[in-house]
């Protein structure tokens, strides 16, 4: 069985020069083991703005760099695996303070450790961050009134992109 961490730096590392010709960013790499493959995952993002959508012909260009850029690597699988490139999606997790800070300005879903005013969980928009008391604010609504919320980093149990209908 391969072991990711231990070959994800190498990997990134190989496929970085064609990520940043498209202007984009690795957000996980994975290995999905089902039945008798692996599939290594590739998932990717742009640099500048992580909710943009990638079209299918950015991504088949892609795969194919990646492909060749990883065909140099064959010591680190030992195993025969599947090649899969793939968007990270639209309604992606934001899983630390240094994405939460790219994603001011967009819409997203919220849970709480503690509720507030008896609400754990909105859908809202990331307004503002305050760098002196290290808190964010959330505009929502709650029954057609605007709400706002206060928090910090810490203060959240789990917040992804949302799509806003």
């Amino acid at each position: 069985m391969i072991d990711i961490k231990q070959i994800e730096p190498e990997i990134k590392k190989a496929i970085q020069p064609s990520l940043d010709e498209l202007n984009l960013n690795v957000y996980e790499i994975n290995i999905v083991n089902d039945l008798e493959d692996n599939t290594l995952q590739i998932l990717v993002e742009d640099k500048t703005d992580p909710q943009k959508p990638m079209d299918f012909d950015l991504i088949v260009g892609l795969t194919e760099k990646v492909s060749q850029a990883l065909d140099g690597l064959n010591n680190l699988f030992p195993e025969n695996y599947f090649l899969e490139v793939a968007s990270a999606g639209i309604e992606k997790q934001i899983r630390s303070e240094a994405e939460l800070q790219k994603a001011i300005g967009s819409y997203v879903h919220v849970e709480f450790n503690e509720p507030e005013k008896g609400i754990d969980s909105f859908d809202g928009e990331i307004s503002s961050w305050n760098p002196e008391t290290d808190e964010y604010e959330f505009n929502f609504f709650v029954k057609g009134a605007p709400k706002k919320r206060k928090a910090k980093f810490d203060d959240i149990r789990f917040i992804r992109y949302a799509v806003k209908f």
